[in-house]
């Protein structure tokens, strides 16, 4: 079956094949009375009946709202939404589970995927893990397809974060017991007091990553208060090479201060404006090898502050354009909500936008933009 990008089914006929399904009662009933969330699919994958826990889950009025739309432009996914290229056409089309699963049944084939949607109500994001169902659908002459999605946000959501906490605490719990061992086994009053200092670090690193967590745990549940404060960005910098540049990810690796930075003072919450730009580092630092070097700056651009972070190393594109969903990493299953949480803080709580660009040649650099005062 051949159909163009963004072909859609004529108004006349979308109605008349509502209408089939809602003249069935036994099967409209036996749709309704399902638990789960079911819509009906035509070829062109556009929405021709949804039952009532679909339409009450994602608080839509009736059926006739979301007649002729498709599953992404109906969860208000912000890719169809923002790039007004409609379900399934843009570039991040590509890697969604949904619309694979839809494409299989289409073509006559029974398919389950897990799909990962980030959303856009009232100028709010959130995100959804999915499982989906598709199944090919005769009803008389017409093909359709049974479209069912199960949340598994909580699962999802729970494991990763469980993954990412045991994973990074271990990491500095491991790293505060090899140099307390050292300490205890040391005789030279120097080294002693180094291994100290490299102690005071870790503990103090071990406090941030729990407060982390607990942060993101807070904003996922629309309950993180803000604290304001004024903000140098030269000292902000310097302070965030100096929690970095003894990170276990910072192993024979540099963290360079940009000269082209500038000195500038500005309003915001510096606990949450750390998380964003300190992900922003250990993402880049993870991903270079030993010897190279992470560049970070922060300068005046459009009535705001742009903190960057570049890197060496280039994303390739098929990840690029999964990078801010939750639970997506280009490392270990144990990563996944760095950059999420980077959007998270900064576009709900911090007023701003985090953005990046990756070239081959050039590398990534991921970029923050924040406005004078929150």
């Amino acid at each position: 079956m051949n159909l163009l990008i963004d072909e859609r089914e004529t108004k006349e006929n979308l109605l008349s094949h509502t209408r089939i399904f809602n003249a069935d009662n036994l099967l409209k009933n036996a749709l309704n009375a399902m638990i789960t969330s079911v819509i009906i699919l035509n070829k062109y994958r556009q929405i021709v009946f949804a039952n009532q826990f679909f339409l009450k889950w994602l608080d839509i009025k009736n059926l006739d709202s979301v007649v002729g739309v498709r599953p992404g432009e109906a969860f208000n996914c912000i890719y169809p939404c923002d790039l007004d290229l409609g379900c399934g056409n843009t570039e991040f089309c590509s890697q969604c589970g949904a619309k694979a699963a839809i494409m299989e049944a289409i073509h006559g084939n029974s398919s389950t995927k897990e799909c990962r949607i980030t959303r856009k109500l009232n100028n709010e994001l959130s995100a959804l893990d999915l499982r989906i169902h598709s199944n090919p659908f005769q009803y008389g002459v017409e093909e359709f397809t049974i479209f069912t999605c199960v949340d598994i946000s909580n699962e999802k959501r729970r494991k990763v974060l469980e993954r990412v906490f045991f994973h990074d605490i271990l990491n500095l719990a491991g790293g505060l017991q090899g140099y307390t061992n050292l300490l205890l086994r040391q005789d030279d009053p120097v080294k002693s007091s180094n291994y100290k200092q490299i102690i005071s670090k870790i503990t103090e690193g071990l406090i941030e990553e729990i407060n982390s967590h607990r942060d993101l745990l807070h904003a996922e549940n629309k309950d993180l208060s803000i604290s304001k404060t004024r903000i140098n960005t030269i000292m902000f910098l310097r302070q965030l090479y100096e929690a970095y540049k003894n990170n276990p990810a910072a192993n024979e690796k540099d963290i360079v201060i940009s000269p082209l930075s500038e000195n500038i003072s500005f309003i915001s919450d510096i606990s949450l404006l750390r998380r964003v730009i300190g992900n922003m580092i250990k993402n880049a630092l993870e991903a270079i090898s030993k010897g190279n070097s992470v560049t970070i700056g922060a300068k005046q651009y459009d009535n705001g502050i742009l903190f960057w972070v570049h890197n060496p190393t280039y994303i390739p594109k098929d990840n690029q354009i999964q990078i801010f969903k939750r639970s997506f990493s280009t490392k270990a299953n144990n990563r996944g909500v760095g950059t999420y949480s980077m959007q998270l803080f900064t576009e709900e709580y911090l007023k701003g936008k985090v953005y990046f660009e990756s070239k081959e040649k050039e590398g990534t650099t991921f970029m923050a933009w924040y406005p004078f005062e929150i």
